[in-house]
């Protein structure tokens, strides 16, 4: 996740719930979050660990869907607590703390992730714990900033007719970026998507689908943003199987 001081500062996360709320995050919620639902097994009896939890939707979505187990990871105090306010009536259990916190004395049919990774330095390790938390089988889903998004100066130019294209330099440049969210200055992690194949495949997975999510015509029709989004992707979702 985004630095837990981030998150735990008042002003900042009063801004995101309200937003969230208010679905207006982003391109996120308009159809990343839909297309991520989409590449998810059959939920029935599935024990599940979500990491990078926040508010605990996705937890309480798998509820819904007869999951089984349900773990939520974040590293926001403020966060947990929200998650547990909003989940009084599932049987979720909320856990505070990194990636790393969670036990492998138990294992998960599967891990899911919503624009979180991408604030972890090491996914190398990451992917590792991932698979050791798995069982044999079992399914990662995650989504991430998309690396054109994510690469150093990555930004949007305007011509003479005010035709918009997006700029990028240092897509190959591996390392910590900068960027300001909710009046908060956030770091992120951006690698070229070389670098998350490789991870999975070394750690053990097997890539079985990719998605670039677009707006629907509906999104376009009432979201400009999300309009330029359909010409560069915001996101991309990767599922895996441990192999």
């Amino acid at each position: 996740m985004v630095n837990k001081s981030i998150y735990d500062d008042i002003t900042f996360f009063s801004s995101y719930l309200k937003a969230q709320d208010e679905r207006a995050a982003g391109d996120m919620n308009a159809f990343a979050i839909p297309e991520q639902y989409a590449l998810l097994p059959i939920m029935e009896g599935l024990s599940v660990i979500d990491m990078g939890c926040g508010t605990g939707d996705f937890l309480r979505y798998a509820a819904r869907n007869g999951a089984g187990r349900l773990v939520g990871l974040d590293s926001s105090e403020r966060m947990i607590r929200e998650a547990l306010k909003r989940s009084e009536d599932y049987e979720i259990d909320y856990i505070c703390g990194d990636f790393a916190t969670a036990s492998e004395t138990e294992a998960f049919d599967l891990c899911f992730s919503s624009l979180a990774f991408h604030y972890v330095s090491d996914i190398s390790a990451l992917f590792n714990r991932i698979s050791r938390l798995l069982r044999q089988d079992g399914t990662l889903i995650f989504s991430v900033e998309h690396p054109v998004a994510s690469a150093q100066l990555a930004r949007w130019h305007a011509d003479e007719k005010a035709n918009e294209t997006w700029g990028v330099e240092g897509y190959l440049a591996e390392g910590e970026r900068k960027s300001r969210w909710f009046g908060q200055e956030a770091i992120k992690f951006h690698r070229p998507f070389s670098s998350w194949f490789n991870a999975l495949q070394t750690a053990g997975f097997r890539l079985t689908n990719i998605s670039e999510p677009c707006p629907s015509q509906n999104t376009l029709d009432i979201r400009r943003k999300a309009g330029l989004a359909s010409d560069r992707p915001a996101f991309i979702v990767f599922k895996a199987i441990k192999a």
